[in-house]
């Protein structure tokens, strides 16, 4: 499962969170459910629209506080690669963005099953 936490010091109406994924995963839940985190009333990410594309996904919401959005994704191809970062903005005020979280993923070769005789 893949995990996006978004923090913001107030309200922020119409962000846009794109997440970039590997060349080797693809979102594996179709309906990509998302889940809303409520640790108090006043911290909600309330999810209003979400876009797959073959390489990202887009979340489109508004948060107070703090949020996070999960996902699952599944491998396709083993090796090492390059996690790009995601970023988050707002639509309508471009100069409010965030970009964080580049990394790498290893995707090892799942072992063959032991066949039974």
């Amino acid at each position: 499962m893949h995990e996006v936490v978004l923090r913001a010091t107030g309200n922020a109406e119409d962000l846009v969170l794109a997440d970039r994924l590997p060349a080797e995963l693809g979102i594996e839940d179709a309906l990509v459910k998302g889940r809303t985190h409520q640790a108090a009333e006043r911290h909600v990410l309330n999810v209003k629209n979400v876009e797959v594309k073959d390489d990202r996904i887009l979340v489109f919401a508004s948060l107070r506080g703090f949020g996070e959005y999960r996902y699952y994704a599944r491998a396709v191809t083993a090796g090492d690669f390059v996690w790009p970062a995601h970023g988050a903005s707002r639509m309508c005020a471009h100069s409010v963005y965030s970009v964080h979280g580049r990394g790498r993923v290893e995707v090892a070769e799942e072992e063959d099953a032991a066949v039974g005789e």
